[in-house]
């Protein structure tokens, strides 16, 4: 969770450069190997068939088969899609630009399980030793677990939203997201929602 990374790495290195590489260096992903290391995983910048690949995989579904459970068009050629997930469970949503760049990742978990949430901090942890990162955490804290923090490196960042619960299965709840994003900030800002909940 950020706000146990700020904790304990303070303010990181200043906001680099808003070029950078063609992919994002903040990898959200459910696997990770022997040393805890991200195994596969998706991010903004890769190519939407590599995303919809990654979903065949993880879901074992047949080659061919139906990735989304719905997809809308959003302007100038982009489209914003959206499926049900099981492992872990909830919603994953994700906008491609035209060019067939995902642009924008999005996952609401369904459930506030802690263990979504180590393996999330141990995920965030990776994000926040990349040079050039920077977070905000915005006033979110485990004393006050309600509103975004941001992480940034060059022009992209992840947000997590806080809506004040807590985790659940475990006998010291610490503050469970409620949003996590990936966002290409040059080409999908529109698209994040940085709204605090109520």
């Amino acid at each position: 969770m950020f706000t146990r990374s700020a904790g304990i790495a303070g303010v990181v290195v200043l906001l680099s450069a808003c070029g950078g590489p063609a992919t994002s260096p903040l990898v959200l992903w459910w696997d990770t190997d022997e040393f805890w290391r991200p195994i596969g995983g998706i991010r903004t910048g890769m190519p939407l068939d590599s995303l919809e690949q990654f979903w065949i995989e993880r879901d074992a579904l047949r080659e061919r088969a139906k990735v989304w459970d719905r997809c809308v068009p959003v302007g100038a050629g982009a489209k914003r899609c959206a499926r049900e997930t099981v492992t872990p469970p909830g919603r994953f949503d994700m906008v491609a630009a035209a060019d067939g760049r995902v642009v924008y990742l999005a996952f609401a978990p369904a459930t506030r399980d802690i263990g979504f949430d180590i393996a999330l901090t141990r995920m965030q942890g990776a994000w926040i030793r990349k040079r050039g990162a920077r977070l905000d955490a915005h006033g979110v804290s485990e004393e006050n677990p309600y509103g975004v923090a941001e992480m940034r490196v060059g022009r992209w960042r992840a947000f997590n939203t806080f809506d004040g619960k807590r985790c659940e299965n475990t006998d010291h709840p610490l503050p469970c997201p409620s949003l996590i994003q990936l966002v290409d900030w040059r080409d999908g800002r529109q698209y994040a929602d940085t709204s605090v909940p109520r």
